[in-house]
């Protein structure tokens, strides 16, 4: 069998054969969403801290001008999507499972959509630097585009640290209806080698692995003419067995590499960098194109839109917009949900943004969603922790957190729950485990911060009472000095001193009560 078309085994626990339902998607091209006419951009659509604002209501910008900067390593900046003029900049509702607001800027378009020369391109990428890439990379705004948002310059300088084996690209895009991985690679396969290619450079690595599950049989098609295309033999193609999850970062780089990410750890720290298809599209349209990361594809898919399908959408356009594209709602749509049926989380208002991490918005239908109005108790049967990929005891951290010991389920390693809900889908008591834990995760975090918070309070508080003591002994010996020298003086020199501290302290006294001064200060 060619090493090209190498079928890689399971090698990770547990998890689950799902239904793709991806068919309805990927039937038609990507499809592109009119510019709306205001585009809601959050100044955080990625982990870390929130960018901050460059522009003012009222300033007229272009497509691609940065209108927040990135505020330190572990963040990124955001660019106007299109032309137009800063409307407003303040807090609005965003796409996020708790229903938050968050700072934003509106863009009200032009129709112009006039772009700026942002100074990103550089046909001969080979002569930058890795540092230099990377730093365009971060000027670029350019986020991980499976879900998890983190700053990709972060990671990639994170990485090369570390040194890297392997760069890993993920197109594994395991979970069902969500399909524009799929659609990304037969559309933009020799892109996405280039934006691979570039990635290799930036990071030092010697090598690059695709894994993509082998049901994808047309993607599988233009990644091998591409590749044969361009001849790179650095960038190798690895088929895998479709298991849900197996495009989780862990158990992805397990599947190609058969090394296992420690739990306390990422893959940087046993020698390899994952990094989602989208986002090495994203770096060639940065190094290559000039253009920083204003728009995405994402899927919209569900028996509760007309036409599902993948969208390339600027970033900023209200969900309204993409069902609108895909024919509208149907009737008897009983929810939206920002990601998949497994992890995906409820939206309550369809004009809110799209933002970098918007994959796939999936509009359920009547037949598709599970109404359970009860839950029964857990009888310990024991599937949930057969299917965890990630080797918990679902069953026992429940019971902990049901009972309110974060502590103990702490210790029982909640922290590393992916919340891929596999435990969820096959519990006969229809408990919402995924719901207990990402509460605990959630509160043990809240608890972290304030412990820090305490921390660095105490350390304070401690620094305060040093510094005092410290002052206080410096006075002490100053004191016992003194009367020192008094003791050691003769009986004349002792009458000078006294009547030179009193001679002080009366000048004192008389600039205290001089003209123009307070008398009380």
């Amino acid at each position: 069998m060619d090493q090209q078309e190498k079928i890689m085994p399971r090698r990770f626990r547990g998890g689950l054969k799902l239904l793709p339902n991806k068919i309805q998607s990927t039937l038609t091209p990507i499809r592109q969403v009119p510019i709306p006419e205001k585009l809601i951009l959050p100044v955080s659509q990625h982990i870390g801290r929130e960018a901050i604002p460059l522009v003012q209501p009222g300033d007229t910008v272009l497509k691609g001008q940065a209108i927040a900067a990135g505020d330190g390593t572990v963040s990124a900046p955001v660019h106007a999507s299109t032309s137009g003029t800063i409307e407003s900049i303040g807090m609005h509702p965003v796409p996020h499972p708790g229903g938050l607001s968050a700072l934003c800027i509106v863009l009200k378009a032009d129709g112009k959509d006039q772009a700026m020369d942002t100074g990103l391109a550089c046909l001969d990428y080979l002569s930058l630097s890795p540092e230099e890439i990377q730093d365009r990379i971060r000027s670029a705004g350019i986020t991980g585009l499976g879900g998890a948002m983190y700053p990709t310059a972060a990671k990639m300088a994170k990485a090369e640290d570390r040194g890297i084996k392997d760069l890993i690209i993920n197109a594994a895009e395991c979970e069902p209806l969500i399909s524009c991985d799929d659609m990304l690679i037969r559309e933009h396969a020799d892109e996405l080698i280039t934006g691979i290619q570039i990635m290799l450079h930036a990071i030092s690595a010697p090598r690059a692995l695709i894994g993509i599950e082998r049901d994808k049989r047309r993607a599988i098609d233009a990644l091998e003419k591409a590749l044969a295309r361009i001849g790179d033999d650095r960038i190798r193609l690895r088929k895998i067995y479709s298991i849900y999850p197996a495009g989780g970062e862990r158990q992805l780089v397990q599947v190609l590499t058969g090394q296992e990410v420690p739990f306390d750890g990422y893959p940087q720290d046993v020698g390899y960098l994952s990094q989602n298809v989208g986002t090495a599209l994203a770096v060639k349209q940065a190094l290559i194109d000039g253009q920083p990361l204003i728009s995405r594809i994402t899927t919209v898919a569900g028996k509760g839109v007309h036409l599902p399908g993948n969208l390339e959408v600027r970033l900023g356009t209200p969900i309204a917009d993409l069902i609108a594209a895909c024919g509208g709602y149907r009737l008897g749509a009983e929810a939206l949900l920002m990601g998949g049926p497994m992890m995906g989380f409820s939206l309550t208002d369809d004009q809110l943004p799209v933002v970098k991490g918007t994959n796939c918005i999936a509009v359920a239908g009547p037949t598709e969603l599970e109404h359970t109005s009860y839950v029964m108790p857990c009888i310990r049967c024991g599937k949930c922790a057969q299917v965890c990929p990630v080797n918990l005891q679902p069953q026992e951290l429940f019971w902990q957190v049901k009972g309110g010991d974060l502590d103990k389920a702490a210790l029982l390693s909640v922290g590393d729950c992916i919340e891929c809900g596999c435990c969820d889908y096959v519990c006969p008591s229809h408990i919402p485990l995924t719901q207990y834990f990402r509460y605990a995760k959630a509160e043990l975090s809240a608890l972290d911060s304030q412990h820090d918070k305490s921390q660095v309070a105490k350390h304070r508080f401690e620094n305060r009472e040093t510094r005092l003591r410290i002052e206080e002994e410096a006075r002490q010996a100053r004191l016992t000095a003194r009367k020192k020298r008094l003791a050691d003086a003769n009986p004349q020199e002792r009458e000078q001193q006294i009547a030179d501290s009193v001679q002080r302290a009366q000048e004192k006294t008389i600039g205290t009560d001089a003209p123009g001064k307070d008398p009380g200060r």
